[in-house]
């Protein structure tokens, strides 16, 4: 959840931001054109979801679409990272 907080501040601001912070969540140094548009694309839709999770967080209540958005963003992660391991060989 902790990860979560942190990204609202960086996400739907700028595309740019968007990708600066995506490399540094990722480790990713540089992030191939295809990639770049698709995890935009995708960090736009996750900010709703970020701050409909913050507000329910104090509750500890979190609705299964929201777990199962989280292990979504996590897959997601895992993803790039293995994109990006694999574009670079």
């Amino acid at each position: 959840m902790s990860l979560l907080c942190g990204i609202d501040a960086s996400v739907g601001r700028s595309e740019n931001r968007s990708a600066v912070f995506l490399r540094r969540l990722t480790g990713v140094k540089t992030l191939k054109p295809p990639l770049i548009k698709c995890t935009n694309t995708y960090l736009n839709e996750l900010h709703h979801w970020i701050s409909v999770t913050n507000e329910h967080k104090h509750k500890q209540q979190l609705k299964h679409e929201h777990i199962m958005h989280i292990n979504r963003f996590n897959q997601s992660i895992m993803v790039i990272k293995a994109t990006n391991s694999d574009i670079s060989k």
